[in-house]
């Protein structure tokens, strides 16, 4: 109920935010994801997104809204 007290509010798709966070290029390493095809050799794929359900994804997608507020608080009051 408390929703409808504040003054502007915001929806969106959550799984979808995930994959418009871009990784830091040095970090990218940390994130690699192993296919495994018994009839292929294996290969290695960089993930260069936030991963949705992983620990950290929901504080990193907190974080980036809060960022992103604070530097376009002037310009979007």
């Amino acid at each position: 109920m408390r929703f409808r007290t504040h003054y502007v509010a915001l929806t969106g798709d959550i799984a979808k935010m995930y994959r418009q966070i871009i990784v830091e290029p040095n970090d990218s390493p940390a994130a690699l994801c192993l296919r495994d095809d018994p009839s292929k050799p294996f290969k290695f794929f960089k993930l260069l997104t936030v991963t949705y359900g992983t620990a950290p994804a929901p504080y990193l997608a907190t974080r980036i809204l809060k960022e992103l507020a604070l530097l376009h608080q002037v310009k979007f009051p």
